[in-house]
């Protein structure tokens, strides 16, 4: 995963910022101009830094700072780390209300707790190198025809009973938001909406973990916003639905989308249509994967068009995911092409062409031991239909072996195929029958932790016990909890937090042990009481 600490970039800033503008210093412990950060930005002109020293800032004059309509920096000497604003159960962080543009900016912090980060109501600005840490909202507002940009900024939720509120991003009125080698984790994502104005978000290197909502879009929400994403990793979001929803964990309903080096592993959903769920005008896809994602309806699908000009797919991998009907659905679509593209190993069918589609054109594809048959729909021609030779299927590397098919040199029409070229891993033979049977212990939800914790695994054979196990740093396990799956897929398990007699664990690391039969894996969970 990506880790946003772009402490250097920070730095290497930091000259010519100070350098060109007047800087009032800030200090809790009284080596600067002022005790507070408000003091110093009511101190500071248009253009000014304020540059606050190390220290946890706590108390009046350090929440909902307010830059008053006046374009000024304000940054830290040390960075986030070191630099605390602590907005306590009920403030905001910063406030921005009068007309700020993006000559303002905001680094090097984090901004512990409170109600919402950062406010923007009317302004904008620019936000590099914070933690938004445990807040209601990370960062909320409404920017008539204007927008933000947010560069190495890591959103953390902390509290399990936040589903609908849990330090993400909610924009609307349009703009253009931008997030740069940003992360999500434990948290609601982002959600963008226009109201009235035209919008547009830019989502570039950054990462969606275990990001969940209870409606639409997983990690990512936008409606009525066109998007661009760009080297961006979805994995272990949820969408918690009662009535269905729309995307596990991407929905876009805007004019058109763009997606790049776009990877979806592990989401699931309740319900819902797709885990990438899109209703526009316009939707394009190159060197997008999905893998091991699960959708419990009917209408499931790694991607679901629910209305569409334009659909071109090229050169994905969709391998390994679970569900019932099929993985491409295009309903009403007007005009779809798919090519270059690998579709294998899934539960469902490849592609289902809906009543209202125009038939796609599908050519230069791979399709292979899908759920239901490998059959196609539409226009399809100058395909295969055998193993893709993957170098590590039952692991998740999904680069190709030397004599791959569907490599150009291998192939009658000299083209790539799927996502990935070559892995380096020689010559192979076709590894099916052990698709999807690797045990895979998900992360858990939340974590960080004060309560109840939802286990997930998959990968397990139907009716072979799955044995969970806590145990501490040293060891030690402090519970077991035992499920036996009666179907493929992902499955999840409650645990409460206690230990084998009924008492609350402590605060610390713990690690959680899958076993099924001579399978196991693991993975971390944080306790903080």
């Amino acid at each position: 995963m990506r880790t946003p600490h772009l402490i250097l970039a920070f730095l290497l800033l930091l000259v010519p910022v100070l350098c060109s503008s007047t800087v009032v210093r800030v200090d809790v412990d009284g080596g600067g101009d002022y005790l507070t950060i408000q003091e110093g930005i009511d101190a500071a002109s248009e253009g000014d830094t304020v540059l606050v020293a190390p220290g946890t800032y706590v108390g009046t004059g350090n929440h909902d700072l307010d830059f008053g309509g006046t374009n000024i920096v304000v940054m830290s000497e040390a960075g986030r780390d070191s630099t605390i604003i602590d907005c306590e159960p009920e403030y905001d962080g910063f406030y921005l209300h009068t007309g700020e543009d993006t000559t303002s900016y905001i680094g090097g912090f984090r901004i512990l707790g409170g109600d919402t980060g950062l406010l923007v109501d009317g302004g904008s600005v620019v936000v590099e190198d914070c933690l938004f840490d445990g807040c209601k909202y990370g960062s909320s507002g409404y920017e008539p025809g204007s927008g933000s940009t947010f560069r190495g900024v890591w959103f953390r939720g902390s509290d399990e009973n936040m589903l609908y509120q849990r330090c993400g991003v909610s924009r609307g009125n349009g703009g253009t938001m931008r997030f740069v080698d940003c992360v999500f984790e434990d948290a609601n994502g982002i959600y963008c909406t226009t109201g009235y104005y035209v919008g547009l978000v830019e989502v570039r290197q950054c990462d969606f973990i275990r990001c969940s909502k209870g409606n639409h879009g997983g990690g990512l929400w936008c409606f009525g916003m066109d998007a661009v994403l760009e080297d961006v990793l979805f994995e272990d979001c949820y969408l918690y639905s009662p009535f269905g929803g729309m995307g596990a964990a991407l929905c876009l309903e805007g004019d058109s989308a763009t997606l790049d080096r776009v990877e979806f592993i592990s989401n699931a959903s309740n319900g819902g249509y797709g885990v990438l769920y899109f209703y526009g005008l316009s939707l394009a896809l190159n060197e997008v994967v999905f893998w091991d994602n699960c959708i419990s309806n009917y209408y499931g699908g790694s991607i679901y068009c629910g209305d569409a000009d334009v659909v071109t797919i090229t050169n994905s991998t969709i391998v390994g995911n679970e569900w019932g009907f099929c993985e491409i659905i295009l309903d009403d679509a007007a005009a779809a092409t798919i090519e270059r593209t690998i579709i294998a190993h899934n539960r469902g069918r490849p592609i289902d062409c809906g009543s209202g589609a125009t038939p796609p054109t599908i050519v230069n594809s791979c399709f292979f031991s899908n759920g239901f048959g490998d059959s196609l729909c539409g226009d399809y021609h100058d395909n295969l239909f055998v193993a893709p030779l993957f170098c590590d299927l039952v692991a998740g590397d999904f680069t190709l072996h030397d004599d791959s098919p569907c490599l150009p040199e291998n192939n009658p029409w000299g083209v790539q195929m799927g996502a990935y070229g070559a892995g380096g891993c020689g010559t192979g033979v076709d590894d099916s029958e052990h698709a999807g049977e690797i045990l895979r212990v998900h992360a858990p939800a939340p974590t960080p932790s004060s309560g109840p914790v939802r286990l997930s695994y998959s990968g397990a054979r139907p009716g072979v016990p799955v044995e969970l196990s806590i145990y501490g740093v040293r060891g030690a396990v402090v519970r077991t909890l035992t499920d036996v799956p009666a179907s493929r897929g992902r499955h999840t398990v409650a645990w409460d937090g206690r230990d084998e007699a009924g008492g609350q664990v402590a605060s610390g690391v713990y690690y959680v042990k899958g076993a099924s039969g001579t399978e196991t894996d693991r993975t971390t969970l944080v306790i903080l009481r």
